[in-house]
């Protein structure tokens, strides 16, 4: 019984870090297209003014 519970403890633990792993991801992502977009965004308007 206890080694049933150790193991459901740690898939949830695991299935924790890996939901915590893809929001990290999926942040860095949103961060670095957004990035992506700004600095396209100052050289089109760089040109235009220019």
């Amino acid at each position: 019984m206890a080694v049933l519970v150790a193991v459901l403890v740690a898939a949830l633990a695991v299935s924790l870090v890996a939901a915590l792993a893809a929001v990290l991801v999926a942040a860095l992502a949103a961060v670095l297209v957004a990035v992506l977009a700004v600095s396209l965004a100052v050289s089109l308007v760089a040109d235009l003014v220019v």
